[in-house]
Parts: structure tokens; C-alpha cells; sequence
């Protein structure tokens, strides 16, 4: 981690945000609805203190059976060490945990922002199931 720093979110905004009621949905049968997650973390092409978090949650069609609502909403973050120098570049590391505190923020900004959508909507309020991730995720989404 860069010395005396420690990372925090600088910034959060929703690029993409649709919910669509499934006209088909049958509240008096069972259902439940699959969740496709996608993220990115890139170093920032502007600030060597700064790593980006895009992460996009959507329905997945082929996992659901009767499923209330169709999303897709994508959620951009900048987290960043803004106590850091800003000669030295991030290690791996760094950008690694940037990325985990980004991707977390995201997913329940998203969770609720998808509630939110939804309370007022023919199906009631939806709540998309939970998803985490950790340093060694990030590893694995590297490597593919």
C-alpha cells in the first residue's frame, strides 16, 4: 500500500440503468431470477493515484424461471489513495484492493438502486441476490 495511505471511494455513478416488468411473471407461481455479473478494474489513464471499478449486473434469462423483472445496470468507481505520492505508481497489490473496496461499493449501490426501482413497479420490490469478491477473484479474472 503506498505510505500513509489507505484507499478510498472518490466517486460513484450509475452509467446504465434499465428494469423492465416482465409482463409474464405470474406472482402466484414459484420463480426465481439469475444474476450475471461483469467488472473491470483498470489503473486510471489520468491519475497513477486512482484505480476504476465498472461493474454491470444484469438478469440472466437462461438461470431465471418466471422471473419478475428483467435489469441490467452498470455502476462506474474511482477509488483512490489520495494521500500517496504522486510520482510513485501503484503496485498490483494496490490496485488489487482498489479494486475489491470499488467492486463491493458498486454491487450494493446497485442492490439498492434496483430495490429502488422496483418499489413502485407491478411486482413489488426486487432484490437482487448477493455477490462478493476478494483479492484472489481479481487474481483469477486476470488470468482468463
Amino acid at each position: 500500500m503506498p505510505k500513509g495511505s489507505e484507499p478510498r471511494l472518490l466517486g460513484m455513478v450509475f452509467t446504465h440503468q434499465l428494469v423492465i416488468a416482465n409482463r409474464e411473471h405470474d406472482p402466484e407461481q414459484p420463480h426465481s431470477s439469475g444474476t450475471h455479473v461483469e467488472f473491470e478494474v483498470d489503473k486510471s489513464a489520468t491519475d497513477p493515484r486512482i484505480v476504476t471499478v465498472e461493474v454491470t449486473v444484469s438478469s440472466d434469462e437462461e438461470s431465471s424461471e418466471n422471473p419478475p423483472y428483467e435489469y441490467d445496470v452498470r455502476a462506474f468507481t474511482m477509488v483512490g489513495y489520495p494521500d500517496s505520492d504522486e510520482e510513485s505508481p501503484l503496485e498490483e497489490a494496490d490496485v488489487k484492493r482498489a479494486g475489491v473496496i470499488g467492486y463491493r461499493a458498486a454491487i450494493g449501490s446497485i442492490r439498492e438502486h434496483i430495490a429502488s426501482m422496483t418499489s413502485r413497479a407491478p411486482w413489488s420490490v426486487f432484490f437482487v441476490g448477493i455477490t462478493d469478491i476478494n483479492e484472489d477473484d481479481l487474481r483469477k479474472a486476470d488470468e482468463s
